[in-house]
């Protein structure tokens, strides 16, 4: 693996899909759900990530109509929030043969009955293939490669 002293937006890109070609799927759906904050940099907030969901990825998407902004918003914070900020949002899979492929069901619960609203079937490979092309699209469009952050290299500093 090369060592890189700059993280940008392209080689967070090319990690996903190092993680995707290894089959690592919760991996590749943690870092897939973190790019629309990384291009949005300091505008994280929960109404610009779904505006660049709505803006790159919906618009390209082949997942499911149901799988729309606000879902991948509340899939986003349930992952890489451990269900803290939605606890409507849950993922289910066979373990049989399902997660071994990466398929996973998002499911959607009533905040009140926990009944389960709707189900969304998702392709993790698709879903990471899908957000990469977005961001793709979005450093098209912007002209811009966002840095996440700089890494030092420890050895050289006097």
């Amino acid at each position: 693996m090369f060592f890189r002293e700059r993280i940008t937006l392209s080689v967070f890109l090319d990690e996903i899909q190092n993680e995707l070609k290894s089959g690592h799927f919760l991996a590749t759906l943690i870092m897939s759900l973190m790019v629309p904050d990384v291009c949005n940099g300091e505008n994280t907030d929960k109404e610009e990530y779904k505006k660049w969901v709505r803006k790159y990825y919906i618009q390209q998407s082949c997942i499911s109509e149901d799988f729309d902004a606000d879902v991948v918003y509340m899939l986003r914070c349930s992952v890489l929030h451990s269900a803290r900020t939605y606890q409507n949002v849950s993922l289910r899979f066979n373990s049989k043969t399902d997660y071994h492929l990466g398929h996973l069901s998002v499911v959607i619960h009533d905040n009140k009955t926990g009944e389960e609203i709707r189900v969304i079937g998702l392709n993790i490979n698709e879903f990471a293939e899908e957000m990469i092309a977005s961001a793709k699209k979005y450093m098209a469009d912007t002209g811009e490669d966002p840095l996440l952050f700089s890494m030092i290299d420890y050895d050289k500093i006097q």
